[in-house]
């Protein structure tokens, strides 16, 4: 994979290159990580089956150590 940073510096983004081997199980074709803020931040996964894109959103809090 393939990453590069946003010009603000909050988002790492990966895109699939190559791969040694085969696919025929899939292969993780993209990822993005942005910082929102120091305390969240949200990750974008896309994972080929094949020609089929799997899509995966997920937001980031963290925990309050106050308990």
């Amino acid at each position: 994979m393939n990453g590069k940073t946003s010009p603000d510096g909050k988002t790492v983004e990966f895109e699939f290159v190559d791969v040694a081997g085969g696919t025929q199980y899939g292969h993780m074709h993209h990822a993005m990580f942005t910082a929102i803020d120091a305390n969240h931040h949200s990750e974008e996964w896309t994972f080929m089956e094949g020609d089929k894109p799997v899509h995966a959103h997920v937001e980031l809090q963290r925990a309050n150590d106050e308990v």
